[in-house]
């Protein structure tokens, strides 16, 4: 039986955050597998020991990562596209005489928007030539798969959604009648969040008076940044929220605002819809792909058409939107099985032979 084998180096977030949400899953409810972790910081992998017991290895240098991979044993091992994580796969693989079929989940973080900052574009470069040195990539969506083929010339195995723990992200009865709250997504990298359109949205939601409170989600020096700038009752940090606490703070608000232009897939999206609150974001990439899907939320073509629907948008819009969409559609699509059940099938078609998945 082969053991998959999810790495994460380097890593000084807890489980719940965004971009390592995805391994923390498919570990959880697949069956002969491993979350690894690579010098983590911070004695950080108490949190991850929490939610997943005893399916985690963690290795403090890399004699020991090596002596583990060197077992008789088969092995398959994801790795994110991160691209510390690239770079640390590269060295594994010059250092490692074991063979081990790498397998890359690619969320693709930099993209082709225009125009992009230096270090987008070095990182872009960066990683688009290390994904090309390996043959087995996963896009985390559709739209992920489209745009690995079209801008980092790699062909991927296939798309699989992060699962998504629908037992705990699901709709709840609190009534979202009386109260207008909103959450307010800052991105998970300063890249992908323009801070003068969320500028923008906050004054707005501040200055309406039937919005009661403002949740901020996400990049947390951000947070800490915009809360100092227009300090208000309204506006509530959400800062290292576990996943009960975020389902929570779903279910109480009646719109989750997600303004980012490169967004690949949108954790955030999912788990508001699976929530059965609507989402306002662009009319692009992985919020077009899952709001048009599941038909819940507003989708617009420009900031000022954000902005424009942040200023006039009600309860009574929100509860037609609500009632249109379709819940159990995304509860379907991003079922935790479902995305296990897919990723092993992509797995499964790879075989037993080592030698043809090192690239080139």
């Amino acid at each position: 039986m082969a053991l998959l084998l999810f790495l994460l180096p380097y890593i000084n977030n807890p489980p719940y955050s965004g971009p390592l949400r995805p391994f923390v899953n498919f570990v959880k409810y697949s069956k002969d597998s491993v979350l690894v972790l690579y010098k983590p910081q911070s004695h950080i992998d108490a949190q991850y020991r929490k939610y997943l017991e005893n399916k985690l290895l963690v290795f403090n240098n890399i004699t020991s990562l090596i002596s583990f991979l060197s077992k008789p044993h088969e092995y398959f091992l994801f790795i994110t596209d991160w691209y510390r994580a690239l770079l640390f796969l590269k060295k594994l693989k010059f250092l490692c005489r074991a063979k081990f079929v790498p397998i890359i989940y690619a969320e693709v973080y930099h993209g082709t928007l225009n125009p992009m900052s230096m270090r987008s574009k070095v990182l872009f470069t960066l990683i688009s030539r290390l994904l090309r040195e390996f043959n087995n990539i996963v896009a985390n969506s559709m739209v992920g798969f489209k745009f690995l083929v079209e801008y980092y010339k790699v062909l991927p195995l296939g798309y699989v959604y992060p699962p998504i723990d629908t037992a705990i992200f699901n709709p709840s009865k609190v009534n979202r009648v009386d109260q207008f709250k909103v959450l307010l997504y800052l991105g998970s990298i300063r890249a992908d969040t323009d801070l003068k359109l969320v500028r923008k949205i906050i004054n707005v939601l501040l200055v309406r008076r039937d919005i009661e409170g403002v949740y901020l989600l996400g990049n947390k020096l951000l947070q800490l940044r915009l809360i100092s700038e227009a300090p208000s009752r309204k506006l509530h940090p959400l800062i290292d929220v576990s996943d009960e606490l975020l389902a929570k703070v779903y279910s109480e608000v009646s719109l989750t605002i997600c303004p980012q232009r490169w967004e690949p897939y949108g954790y955030v999206i999912v788990e508001s819809i699976t929530c059965w609150t609507p989402v306002l974001a662009f009319n692009s990439m992985g919020p077009k792909e899952l709001v048009s899907l599941t038909k819940c939320g507003i989708l617009v073509n420009s900031e000022e058409e954000m902005i424009n629907t942040v200023s006039r948008i009600d309860l009574d819009s929100i509860k037609e939107i609500r009632e249109r969409c379709q819940v159990n559609i995304a509860r379907k699509l991003f079922f935790p099985w479902a995305s296990v059940n897919k990723l092993m099938a992509l797995v499964s078609k790879l075989g037993h032979s080592y030698e043809s998945h090192w690239g080139n």
